[in-house]
Formats: structure tokens, sequence, C-alpha cells
């Protein structure tokens, strides 16, 4: 820690910065760690429901491929359970006990096969109606899990944002401990408006984080010219001026 001088205690400007930084610092830090934990427990949701979305795809597949079955027996059975009894009907065909038997079993397989017909039709409808309704749970599944990404990617923005205000309050407070008196108190004001600022955008996640890209991008001109960040050239500038 830089030690403070005489003239530095005695001024209010520089007290009410340090005070002003300590505060919204910590205020910081208490936001941080809310998000931290937020962004946990999103992490945990988007796990459970990208669970529940794999179950649910494999059991739509599964049902589809129970339905293609059904279908295809239910074309065997209209195809081979329901055929007529003869093509034409021939003298004396049921002037004979035996005859008769065979058309009375015919009957009687055939009744029993569209039964069978009809059980596996009406199970095939349900099937379909299943299938549906699985899809609709897929189809919101999905959709929350779009949108709880969506969260995560905001909430881990959000952390990242705070962190970095916290680095460009600390800059700023060391510039100032840095420099001379006359130029202590002018980086104090700063650091007392960009305090303000910060505690302003803090409840609006969209303001927030776009000051903080913002600040971003008017620092980043700085670092691809190979020079430090504003708040240390600042620093130097003040420094080179005084002496």
């Amino acid at each position: 820690m830089i030690a403070l001088t005489i003239t530095d205690v005695f001024s209010g400007v520089v007290c009410q910065a340090r005070e002003e930084h300590a505060k919204v610092s910590h205020s910081y830090t208490l936001l941080t760690d809310k998000f931290d934990f937020l962004e946990d427990k999103i992490i945990y949701d988007r796990m459970v429901l990208t669970n529940i979305v794999s179950s649910l795809e494999f059991e739509k597949s599964q049902r589809e491929q129970e339905l293609e079955r059904k279908q295809e027996n239910l074309q065997a059975l209209k195809e081979t359970g329901l055929q007529a009894y003869g093509t034409e009907k021939s003298e004396g065909m049921f002037d004979t006990q035996e005859s008769r038997d065979k058309m009375r079993d015919h009957l009687n397989a055939s009744l029993l096969a569209l039964e069978k017909v009809n059980d596996l039709a009406i199970e095939i409808e349900n099937d379909k109606k299943n299938i549906d309704g699985i899809f609709k749970k897929l189809l919101e599944s999905k959709k929350q899990l779009v949108s709880i990404t969506d969260s995560l990617k905001t909430c881990s923005e959000t952390i990242e944002s705070c962190r970095y205000i916290k680095k460009m309050l600390a800059e700023k407070r060391d510039e100032m401990y840095s420099l001379e008196f006359t130029q202590k108190e002018q980086v104090a004001r700063e650091l007392i408006a960009l305090c303000e600022k910060v505690m302003n955008v803090r409840n609006n996640s969209d303001e927030f984080i776009a000051f903080v890209k913002e600040q971003k991008n008017m620092a980043a001109p700085l670092k691809k010219r190979g020079r430090p960040p504003l708040s240390e050239g600042g620093a130097a500038k003040r420094v080179k001026a005084a002496k």
C-alpha cells in the first residue's frame, strides 16, 4: 500500500475519493458474489434441462420406431388377415359340411383379424398423440434451453464487467496515490465522478454492460499502439508535467 502524506490527510477531496472507492468497490464485490452464485445455479439448471432434452429426444426416437413397426404390422394384417374366402362362388360350394366348416373358420379368422386391426389402429392413434405430446415438450424444453443459455451468457458478461470496473477503479485510485498533491486532487475528482457513474448504471444490466464495453473500446486503441491504459497514461503525463 502506498503511504499517504500529511498533505493528503488534509485533502477533503482525496479522503472523499478514497471513501467512495472503498464503498463502491465493496458494493461491486457483493454484486460479483451475487452473480457468481446465480451463474452456478444457471449452469446447474442448464445441465438438468439438457438431460431432459436428451431424454425426450431418445424417447421420441424410440416411440417413432415402435410406431413404424406397428404400422407395418397393421398393413400386414390388412393384407393377409382380411382376405375374402374364395374369389368365385362355385356350384355346390356350401353343400358339404367340410365346405361350411371352412367358411365358418374363415369368418371366425376374419373377425379375429378385424378385431386385431381395430385394436392396433386405436393403439397407433394413441401412440401418435403421445409422440405429439413428447414433441411439444421437446420444443418447449429446447426454447427454455436457449433462454437459459442466453441468461448464462448475460450473467457471465455481468461478472466480467463487475471485475473490470473494480480493476478500473483500482487503477484510478493507484493513479491518484502516485501523484503530487495538485495533480492528486484532480484525479480524486475523476475517481469520485467515476464512482458515481458506475453506481448509477449498476442496477440496469443493459446500461451497465454498455458502459463497460464503452470503457474497453476507449482503452483498446491505446493497447494496440503499445501504450498503457488511459489511467496509467494520465498518471505518467501528470508526473512528467509536475517535473
